[in-house]
């Protein structure tokens, strides 16, 4: 049976990383997908030097004025993009036919056109079901974890390639580790910390419960044994909830998120775990590791979390003021997906101030000192919340710029929905050189379209990965815009 789900969803649990790599000319042949034309608010996709042009416009030397679409099965979900240091661009995409699904690992050039020597094809074709989370490690190798279903139950998968797609067996067992639980586990992201080891989130389904863990992959791809109590392979985190998001900070530290949800709903509040880097509670932040918080809003759902150079914790979130307004859909892949409303006719004119009488969906940073506390000197009382138009806009991952700023993706649920890329100040505030009012929106798709990853290149810019939904099934859609 197939497990892509063929409808637009706007908050599916997926991974969320990004590299910032040089931006130089990737070697390769074949031929970008012409791609759809594109909306841009407020600002023309010229080509152009970066520098000459206003900040978010998208550039037209990339695919096809800026946008490369593309489908290799009929139903897509790209989830996640790096780039490599030879400016190629690597895109992790979920794909289906209807029957079977599997991931695709994707290369581009820097130009937005498919890396033929990559694979001998530009695309691998992974051996399981579902992928989440994308890494490239300091050597080039590309990591990938995801679930795969051994006829009962879904267990975690991470597999390692060589630069050139092929499979590096040196790692785990021919290349993949797998683990054995006899009960589901979903919803996995990895982080690397500077020694190379290989950090592991995720949750597990007993008897039920949902129970996020943790785990640790040594650089050979066997399990950490020593890593947190060092009484077994996981450590499963308190309080329970649905594990959301994970990062690494300067020291090798630990976070995590997690929402708090009832049986029926996800997003009633949500935790931020530290641990050591070896996996124990560091007591010195939060009461006793843990940060339990919230916002003044209806659902709330962290997707990313980044640390500052100076140590500050940055948590992205998508909030509603759809008090218990959603409603959570399982896949047999036991992803979250909550689906809300919004208007299919109101138009948006940029980022402006979250109100507690606000329609649609919005987005909010919260910054955290290296206490755990809030800082307060950071939006209002320390979170930074925006919505757009009437029909709102959500939030799927951050990335800090060079400059300190924060550059967000997501969807523009005004009309019918497309890219949205925001930009804040390093205090929190509406970025307005950026776009118009802080924002940039893409028309992708015929039945629109969200993004769901963004990454850096040199400074120059912002490059985006995310779903287009079109009449014949959902295509990978590929935007790159300029700093």
């Amino acid at each position: 049976m197939c497990t892509c789900p063929p409808v637009k969803s706007r908050y599916l649990v997926i991974s969320l990383l990004f590299i910032s790599c040089s931006l130089m000319s990737c070697s390769g042949g074949g031929e970008s997908t012409a791609a759809n034309s594109s909306l841009f608010s407020g600002e023309g996709g010229a080509m152009g030097n970066s520098s000459a042009l206003s900040a978010g416009a998208l550039d037209g030397s990339f695919g096809s004025n800026g946008i490369v679409v593309n489908s290799h099965k009929p139903y897509n979900l790209a989830e996640s993009v790096v780039v490599q240091p030879d400016g190629c661009i690597l895109v992790l995409d979920d794909s289906c036919d209807g029957k079977t699904s599997a991931f695709a690992l994707i290369r581009y050039s820097n130009k937005g056109v498919l890396d033929q020597t990559f694979n001998n094809s530009g695309t691998v074709y992974g051996p399981f079901s579902s992928a989440n989370s994308l890494l490239l490690q300091s050597d080039g190798k590309i990591l990938v974890a995801g679930e795969y279903y051994n006829g009962a139950v879904n267990n975690l998968c991470v597999i390692r390639y060589n630069q050139d797609g092929s499979i590096d067996t040196g790692f785990g067992s021919g290349g993949i580790v797998q683990t054995t639980s006899d009960n589901n586990e979903f919803g996995c992201k990895i982080a690397i910390q500077s020694d190379g080891k290989i950090i592991v989130a995720g949750n597990e389904s007993i008897k039920g419960e949902n129970f996020p863990f943790l785990m640790r992959l040594n650089i050979d791809g066997t399990f950490d044994t020593a890593f947190g109590a060092g009484t077994s392979d996981k450590t499963f985190l308190n309080p329970n909830g649905f594990f959301s998001s994970l990062t690494i900070g300067s020291n090798n530290e630990i976070f995590i998120a997690t929402v708090n949800y009832s049986q029926e709903f996800i997003g009633l509040g949500f935790n931020i775990l530290k641990f050591t880097c070896n996996g124990l509670t560091d007591s010195t932040f939060g009461n006793g590791g843990l940060i339990t918080d919230s916002l003044p809003v209806g659902e709330q759902y962290v997707y990313d979390l980044v640390v500052q150079s100076d140590g500050k914790l940055i948590a992205a979130l998508t909030v509603d003021n759809l008090h218990h307004g959603g409603v959570i859909v399982t896949t047999s892949l036991t992803s979250a997906i909550l689906h809300l409303t919004a208007s299919s006719a109101s138009v948006s004119s940029g980022l402006s101030p979250w109100l507690n009488s606000s329609v649609g969906p919005g987005i909010a940073l919260v910054r955290y000192q290296v206490d755990g506390t809030r800082d307060i000197e950071f939006g209002s009382e320390g979170a930074a919340m925006y919505t757009a138009g009437s029909g709102g806009v959500t939030a799927t991952a951050v990335v800090i710029q060079s400059d300190g700023k924060f550059t967000l993706t997501g969807q523009d649920d005004n009309n019918t929905g497309g890219f949205a890329v925001m930009r804040l100040n390093s205090d929190g505030s509406i970025d307005r050189g950026f776009g118009v009012n802080g924002m940039v929106t893409t028309a992708i798709g015929v039945n629109g379209g969200v993004a769901y990853d963004l990454a850096l290149q040199q400074k120059r810019y912002i490059v985006v990965v995310g779903t287009s939904y079109e009449q014949d099934g959902n295509y990978l859609a590929l935007v790159r815009y300029h700093q």
